[in-house]
């Protein structure tokens, strides 16, 4: 082994390491945003209940855009 290629076997390694840890230190999850959820209960059927459950949906997706 070359005194050369032992200095570009050793800078080769620095510079896996330092690109290593620096993704170690910039990689972040990002936390979910809390989605409110708003239910109701029914003692009907959810087929007879279709018409008063998108009522509350389409009100619900008007209140949170106001």
């Amino acid at each position: 082994m070359r005194h050369g290629e032992r200095g570009y076997r050793k800078l080769t390694g620095v510079g896996l390491c330092a690109f290593f840890l620096a993704l170690g230190f910039s990689v972040e999850a990002q936390q979910p945003k809390n989605v409110p959820r708003i239910g109701y209960l029914s003692g009907f059927d959810p087929a007879t209940e279709a018409a008063r459950s998108e009522a509350i949906r389409q009100a619900a997706m008007w209140m949170s855009s106001h």
